[in-house]
């Protein structure tokens, strides 16, 4: 994302409680941002809804064609 974009991603989490900035001590350009226990517990229950769905996704495969079907995915990216 381009810095516009990505400042405007941040706003809006922190408008929702999301995130957190922090001024850099070392670098007083850069801003640090971090999760609130809010943005933490949302990231937990979206993993468990992740890790639901590439379950839902995988399950017509043997195991075989998972394994398969993972190493194809890694070397694409």
């Amino acid at each position: 994302m381009d810095p516009a974009t990505t400042q405007g991603v941040i706003l809006r989490l922190v408008e929702r409680n999301l995130v957190e900035r922090h001024p850099d001590t070392q670098d007083r350009r850069r801003t640090s941002v971090s999760l609130t226990r809010i943005g933490q517990a949302l990231v937990i229950d979206l993993m468990a809804n992740a890790a639901a769905a590439h379950e839902r996704t995988l399950e017509p495969l043997s195991g075989e064609e998972r394994a398969q079907f993972m190493a194809l995915l890694a070397r694409l990216m």
